[in-house]
């Protein structure tokens, strides 16, 4: 028999290592929460205080053009999260899904481009440039095919 005093089990807040998930599970999601987090007070610390892991899922919920508001304020230890999660598939790095997350950060601004590449792992910064960039010595006579169409920094 139930008296007055004691409370249903639906009454009791939840407690436990999964009551962080359910608050944010039944949180806003995707513009709500990206909107509520850069119209708080201090938005630079809301965004600060999120995983790598709640900026990619935030990011990927409303893509990148929309995002973009939320990657001016994510850390670069943030960024380069979103990049492990959407690079690596075991041990190789595949630089493919890291483009969007770069012509977004370009968006932004140079700086903070150069702030996140920056702060990158020394090793990401090499795998994406050994990826994309084709170095020639032309003291040794080295240099692209005559009938190549890519860009040429001397």
């Amino acid at each position: 028999m139930r008296t007055n005093d004691t409370p249903m089990p639906s009454d009791i807040p939840p407690s436990g290592p999964l009551a962080r998930l359910r608050a944010q599970l039944a949180g806003p999601r995707g513009y709500k929460r990206i909107d509520a987090l850069l119209s708080s007070d201090d938005a630079v610390a809301e965004i600060a205080a999120l995983s790598p892991t709640e900026v990619f899922e935030l990011v990927h919920e409303v893509g990148f053009e929309d995002g973009q508001a939320l990657l001016e304020y994510a850390t670069p230890a943030q960024i380069q999260g979103c990049f492990d999660l959407d690079g690596w598939t075991a041990d190789h790095l595949d630089v493919a899904p890291l483009k969007p997350w770069l012509a977004a950060l370009m968006e932004v601004g140079f700086e903070k481009v150069g702030e996140v590449w920056r702060d990158l792992d020394a090793e990401l910064r090499a795998l994406i440039l050994q990826k994309q960039v084709k170095v020639y010595d032309t003291t040794l006579n080295e240099g692209p095919d005559e009938d190549s169409d890519a860009a040429i920094m001397p």
